[in-house]
């Protein structure tokens, strides 16, 4: 016959299997999210649990809406959602971050320490860059290791905004801001930063 035999105990076969699986659970929770939840309005994360369904958990929500940071968006410190963000002040927040799987521990460290965690260290070393300080992106960028993207600085300045802020123009960017650059923003991952190195 020309049927496929599945071999139980292939565990590339049930690796797969298990992806497609979440995969698909994954699909269906961001579904019933957009479906049930009003779009382009800050909502608690019980709201969007309510809206997905039967038995799924917070972290489950939450790898769900991170496959998809077109359509979900997360505030800064992560106590509110969106959906759809278009007009709101929700077009400017983070994708949603997916939780880190406690699994992973197990792994080794190795597995725990994200490229931007690396970055954002190595700009924190003393001295290297000053705390506090006005700093265009050019400049930031060229005490960055050699071979560092703009979307890598970007993506590691949105992600840790307690080390990185940037002003209302978004030209100028601050690192460890203090007293000086306080009240500036996070910084927007979605910002044309390719527009500041050709300027």
């Amino acid at each position: 016959g020309t049927g496929v035999k599945l071999e139980p105990r292939s565990s590339s076969t049930s690796a797969a299997a298990v992806v497609r699986e979440q995969s698909k659970a994954e699909a269906e929770i961001c579904a019933a999210v957009k479906a049930k939840c009003v779009a382009d309005e800050p909502l608690s994360i019980d709201t969007l649990l309510l809206a997905c369904p039967d038995g799924t958990s917070a972290p489950q929500l939450l790898e769900a809406l991170a496959t998809d940071p077109q359509d979900f968006r997360q505030n800064w410190d992560g106590s509110e959602f969106c959906v759809r963000p278009v007009n709101s002040r929700c077009v400017d927040w983070l994708p949603v971050a997916a939780p880190r799987n406690p699994s992973s521990q197990d792994k080794g460290a190795q597995s725990e320490v994200a490229p931007q965690d690396d970055l954002a260290q190595h700009l924190m070393e003393a001295g290297h860059v000053l705390a506090d300080t006005p700093i265009s992106f050019a400049d930031l960028l060229a005490k960055c290791p050699p071979g560092t993207s703009p979307k890598d600085l970007a993506c590691t300045m949105a992600k840790r905004r307690e080390l990185f802020r940037q002003d209302e123009a978004g030209t100028s960017f601050c690192v460890r801001p203090q007293a000086r650059c306080r009240d500036w923003s996070p910084v927007n991952p979605y910002l044309d930063f390719q527009r500041f190195l050709s300027a």
